[in-house]
């Protein structure tokens, strides 16, 4: 999949990435835009470590040039299935934009695998819990303003949908970092760990025996280290003498 990424700088998932996880949603791509440079220093560097980051992004990025424009534009051309009569609007590639696509790297096969086996819902999921808060309010001119108020739907606008409270908002953002994000980053860390050799500028401190416990002891639930493994023995320890009295 050949997409625009609209950034400045180079970026392991893009606007149209997220879109399609999600083919029903009417989400403005500059939201997904505003979204993920955030997501990807949260969640992403992280994770993977500086060095294997700017590897992955560097091969599945490039940049438009004069001398590949018109190979590129081909591309685009195809994949959106563009026709001469103007029935399919065309995307029109600049000198000076980025294209990203998982089909750029060919120098590390085992990047691809990763993408699909992993990187890309991890990604999409951290860009998503970003976008909640983006899309839940707007600064404009008059200050911020909530994108859809509660009282939206009532009365003059029966069409429109009623924006979820604050509280809400909280409750699902915690749900999402617990049950997606750090179930997801486990897998992936998981995935990363059994095929080692196959990504040599991971943080290889990252993998260690803790890996090889079999069942997911990151917490899932807002009960303090109730599913946590005790990898920590102080941590152990307190929760052993809270749990004995």
């Amino acid at each position: 999949m050949y997409s625009i990424n609209p950034t400045s700088r180079f970026t392991l998932i893009t606007p149209d990435e997220c879109t399609a996880k999600l083919p029903q949603s009417s989400l403005d791509s500059t939201k997904w835009q505003a979204a993920i440079e955030i997501a990807e220093a949260r969640f992403a560097i992280p994770v993977l470590g500086w060095d294997m980051y700017t590897d992955i992004t560097n091969q599945k990025n490039i940049i438009i040039n004069s001398g590949n424009i018109a190979t590129y534009q081909a591309i685009f051309d195809t994949q959106f299935g563009y026709q001469i009569d103007g029935t399919t609007p065309r995307v029109v590639l600049v000198v000076g934009q980025i294209v990203n696509s998982v089909d750029l790297i060919t120098t590390t096969p085992s990047y691809v695998t990763l993408w699909n086996q992993a990187l890309w819902n991890y990604v999409f999921n951290a860009v998503w819990f970003v976008a909640l808060t983006e899309n839940y309010s707007q600064f404009t001119s008059s200050g911020i303003q909530k994108s859809n108020p509660l009282d939206s739907a009532i009365g003059t606008v029966p069409s429109q949908n009623v924006g979820i409270s604050l509280a809400d908002l909280r409750y699902l953002s915690d749900r999402w970092v617990l049950d997606r994000i750090n179930v997801l980053q486990r897998y992936m860390e998981q995935f990363i760990c059994k095929n080692k050799p196959l990504y040599p500028l991971y943080p290889q401190e990252n993998c260690s025996a803790k890996w090889d416990k079999t069942g997911d002891n990151l917490r899932t639930t807002t009960f303090i280290d109730i599913y946590e493994d005790c990898w920590d023995r102080d941590v152990c320890s307190k929760w052993d003498l809270f749990r004995d009295q």
